[in-house]
């Protein structure tokens, strides 16, 4: 048993009981990782219409929500948008709840890549993994940054638990604020070299880690009140 004698922290909807023991691989999202699988031909052609006509992916977006597509002057990016949008009647993709998994697509794309590229990388899948942070203070700052100040809202169930690693398998310390805060302006090749950096390891300017693990790990505290200021 490898005990480190040091406790994490990690937002959850679904509160285990304190003493429980968690294994990572009992935690995998099937479904999403099958969402993600049926949406990768939808998001390569959004990757290569932004590489190729070096238009942000936010202008992609906000062009694809538009119920018609405008008359451009240039017929290629017409024809591709209009592709794009039979992708997604195809696969009824829910372009406000669902484009983040574009995020998560180039995520595995470059993981891909660097395995591929040199083989003595080892990079955790993030869907087979579980994350958490090294205290409160930061896994709060996520719970904000990612749900605002809805995480208030006591319907929607969210808690913070402490854990303790029990067994280690895998464990990559990583910025989350490289795998979030992106930029208006970001073509595909922005969030490729972003994400890049991010399973680099690199840091931004003010990191705020995360801790990628695989193994299992035991609940200390289920009961950690979520405190509205940082």
């Amino acid at each position: 048993m490898n005990k480190s004698n040091k406790y994490y922290y990690k937002v959850v909807s679904n509160i285990p009981e304190n003493g429980a023991i968690i294994n990572t691989a009992n935690r995998i999202d099937g479904n999403m990782i099958k969402r993600l699988s049926d949406l990768n031909n939808l998001f390569d052609l959004i990757y290569d219409c932004s590489e190729y006509h070096q238009i942000s992916i936010k202008q992609i977006w906000l062009k694809l929500k538009s119920q018609e597509i405008i008359v451009f002057t240039r017929n290629r990016l017409k024809n591709d948008l209009r592709n794009i949008k039979r992708e997604i009647k195809s696969q009824n993709f829910i372009l406000e709840s669902e484009f983040r998994y574009f995020t998560y697509y180039i995520l595995e794309k470059v993981r891909q890549d660097l395995i591929r590229t040199s083989k003595s990388v080892a990079l955790p899948n993030r869907f087979e993994s579980s994350y958490f942070f090294g205290n409160l203070k930061d896994c709060m700052i996520y719970l904000i940054g990612i749900y605002g100040l809805s995480y208030k809202n006591q319907s929607n169930n969210l808690k913070i638990i402490e854990v303790e690693f029990e067994k280690t398998e895998t464990l990559h310390k990583f910025d989350n604020n490289l795998l979030t805060d992106f930029k208006d302006d970001f073509l595909s090749n922005d969030f490729y070299s972003t994400l890049k950096d991010f399973l680099l390891c690199k840091e931004s300017k003010k990191p705020l880690f995360e801790y990628v693990f695989q193994g299992s790990y035991k609940v200390i505290r289920n009961d950690i009140e979520i405190q509205h200021r940082v």
